[in-house]
């Protein structure tokens, strides 16, 4: 059995271990906060490499940082408005008139109703036209002269021709275009089957080019092609109304 000293001794080791053992998982807390603080700290240290590409020690450095995402937004910012002014929008045309000889289109329309020309041969019927052109883009542009060609079924029988213009932006202007019609016995007969059999109405396309000059010395080539229907009676009592129908497609290319 312990004296009262020898009980007095034991309590006291046994309150000084339990004092060391706090302190050591105090030490160790701290330690583990320590560890998360600089790990914390290594993530931000990294994500702001990953964002400037580098990461500023000094002031200077912090600035050049700065100035270097600053740019980069505003060519990203450039492009974005460059690429909506100057991105080709689809235009839009409308008869406006056409002026034919009497004479030849006359002869034309009895041709296209079966009857042999007079002479033997078909003529070649010229067109005075003048189209009106809207241009929705927000830059203007210089067309340089234009040829189209008039196909029925992938055979052409006419050319028309448009003479250098100025187009302003999200503007109308006239255009005259001078058309001619050359057709030869075969198309002839196919001209024939497809008016008699769809009440005088007369599809065709037109396919052709044009190069055009924009702001910024930037040079387009502008290709379309027009599914059209004419209807050819409004030859003899309105010609400005012989488009019934039209759908066009549009297609760029840099050069």
């Amino acid at each position: 059995m312990s004296s009262p000293r020898e009980l007095q001794l034991q309590q006291q080791e046994e309150g000084a271990a339990g004092v060391q053992v706090e302190i050591a998982s105090d030490s160790m807390a701290a330690d583990s906060a320590d560890d998360d603080g600089r790990e914390q700290l290594g993530l931000q240290q990294g994500k702001q490499r990953k964002f400037c590409n580098c990461y500023p020690q000094s002031q200077r450095g912090r600035r050049l940082c700065a100035f270097g995402v600053a740019c980069s937004t505003a060519v990203f910012i450039t492009v974005v408005v460059a690429t909506a002014f100057l991105w080709p929008r689809k235009p839009s045309w409308e008869l406006k008139s056409l002026d034919v000889d009497k004479d030849a289109l006359n002869g034309l329309i009895g041709v296209f109703l079966g009857h042999s020309p007079s002479n033997g041969s078909i003529p070649s019927v010229p067109f005075a036209a003048v189209v009106e052109l809207y241009n929705p883009n927000f830059a203007s542009a210089l067309a340089e002269p234009g040829v189209f060609a008039i196909k029925f079924h992938g055979v052409k029988m006419g050319t028309g021709t448009s003479g250098t213009l100025h187009v302003p932006a999200r503007s109308s202007i006239q255009i005259p275009v001078n058309v001619s019609v050359d057709l030869d016995d075969d198309v002839v007969k196919d001209l024939n089957k497809a008016i008699s059999g769809n009440m005088f109405d007369l599809p065709f396309t037109t396919v052709g080019t044009t190069d055009v000059k924009v702001p910024f010395g930037i040079r387009v080539r502008c290709s379309v092609e027009c599914a059209i229907e004419a209807a050819v009676l409004q030859l003899i009592s309105d010609p400005a109304k012989v488009v019934k129908q039209k759908d066009c497609t549009y297609r760029y290319s840099l050069w």
